[in-house]
């Protein structure tokens, strides 16, 4: 479920690993830091920014390492 994310709170959200810019991105639902190349994932309208659960993302392409639409989150 895509939720309406207000613009005040998009401004501040920053990368929890390096503190750097995130990327709002629709499919999949999630954000993607474009300086350490991390993907948070949403899930049920609660983004999880647990570093440990980021999966790696290409800011260049918008894609997820493994070459799909976007990362699958690991289990």
């Amino acid at each position: 479920m895509a939720l309406d994310w207000p613009e005040e709170l998009l401004a501040i959200l920053a990368c929890p690993k390096c503190k750097g810019g995130l990327d709002r991105l629709a499919e999949p639902e999630g954000f993607g830091c474009r300086n350490c190349g991390l993907f948070y994932a949403v899930s049920d309208g609660i983004p999880n920014f647990l570093v440990e659960e980021a999966v790696p993302w290409d800011p260049a392409t918008r894609r997820g390492s493994a070459g799909g639409a976007a990362p699958a989150r690991p289990r």
